[in-house]
């Protein structure tokens, strides 16, 4: 006999946290995860705890059937859904619940699946390297990144004229041979170096690139005799000025601008 149930009935009680409760699972598949999952999340004004990321190896469609909710991505854009509107969350891509409904409770359904393309079954098999290129090929890479949009016009000429006569290092991380980020530093004078400009092409952004762009500066920063890196970020990329404290680097100051969200954090890094 077929089962009838209702995704709006049968609502738990209110229990001073998310509920997650699992309607389908399927599979499992050749990565021992479930092929599919669907999920019922119940929500009373919770959202994911400070610092907190989900990163799902399978991609998710979700959509909001009753109040409403917003999702937070490491990139620092927001997504308010409200009831009946719905997206889909890659694999991989980090995203937290930064808030939901405080006066009626948020159902949400989440459904979980493995796509013929998704990104963590590639990331195994990715080829992955860094090296050293001229300012003409990190302009072109730096084009490609999206939060550099609202910058002038970046091509080679702009970089020459920032940097001038001084020494710089520009690096791409190449995938599968591709180049996909870049980071681009020069010096400040003979004790400092400054990493400037830099990122990662959004497709490519779950395969540690950062980290290996920022470790590669770093040990280059190093042997070249320098004793400090100093880097620049935004309230409006939270993300990453978390990434930096991750890497040791301190708040050495402020620097406003029109407004909050993109004053100056300014940090450094000190070698001995």
């Amino acid at each position: 006999m077929t089962t009838i149930n209702n995704v709006f009935t049968s609502l738990p009680e209110h229990q001073n946290k998310e509920i997650i409760e699992i309607l389908l699972e399927m599979g499992p598949s050749n990565t021992g995860h479930n092929q599919l999952k669907i999920e019922r999340i119940i929500s009373n004004g919770e959202c994911s705890a400070d610092g907190y990321w989900y990163q799902q190896q399978q991609d998710e469609w979700v959509i909001v059937l009753n109040g409403h909710g917003v999702l937070e991505f490491e990139s620092g854009e927001t997504v308010t859904l409200g009831k009946g509107d719905y997206c889909f969350i890659k694999s991989g891509l980090k995203h937290r619940v930064a808030k939901t409904s405080q006066t009626e409770t948020t159902l949400w359904l989440a459904v979980h699946y493995f796509s013929d393309n998704n990104s963590a079954a590639k990331q195994s098999s990715h080829h992955c390297h860094i090296e050293s290129i001229s300012l003409e090929q990190a302009a072109h890479l730096l084009s490609n990144i999206p939060e550099l949009a609202a910058e002038p016009k970046i091509d080679a000429e702009y970089l020459r004229n920032r940097i001038g006569n001084e020494s710089f290092l520009a690096l791409a991380a190449y995938v599968d041979e591709q180049p996909v980020a870049v980071k681009v530093g020069y010096q400040l004078n003979q004790n400092v170096f400054y990493s400037w400009l830099g990122g990662v092409d959004p497709e490519y952004r779950q395969l540690g690139l950062a980290q290996s762009l920022l470790s590669y500066q770093e040990t280059w920063v190093e042997q070249q005799g320098y004793k400090q890196l100093r880097v620049k970020s935004m309230n409006i990329y939270p993300m990453m000025m978390q990434f930096l404290l991750k890497n040791g680097y301190k708040i050495s100051g402020y620097q406003g601008n029109s407004g909050l969200d993109d004053a100056k954090i300014m940090f450094h890094k000190s070698f001995q």
